[in-house]
């Protein structure tokens, strides 16, 4: 009876020691799965952000081009009008002119 019953008690004692190393083990793989998932949605976050950064750093840039092109062109308008353009001197036989004269077609 005696042997009998430390067998019993050996075999529930493996058993329960059994299980809590799985329970252990599979709790241990969903925390690593959680921190997996954490780490890759992270990174996601980061990649999606910089390519949202790019996007806006570019659109500024755009931006930025054409308000230049609007503004020298502004300034070619107001050079060509009748008004401001520079007068043409002659001296002893050769004209010269203060500022280029852009020729329109």
């Amino acid at each position: 009876a005696t042997l009998a019953s430390a067998q019993t008690r050996r075999r529930i004692s493996e058993a329960i020691d059994g299980l809590s190393v799985d329970a252990d083990m599979r709790a241990l793989d969903s925390v690593r799965e959680h921190i997996a998932r954490i780490a890759t949605e992270t990174s996601l976050d980061r990649e999606i952000g910089a390519d949202q950064v790019r996007t806006r750093i570019r659109s500024i840039r755009d931006e930025v081009r054409g308000e230049s092109a609007k503004r020298e062109l502004a300034e070619l308008k107001q050079q060509l009008q009748p008004g401001n353009r520079p007068k043409p001197s002659v001296e002893a036989g050769t004209i010269s002119v203060s500022e280029p004269v852009p020729v329109s077609a």
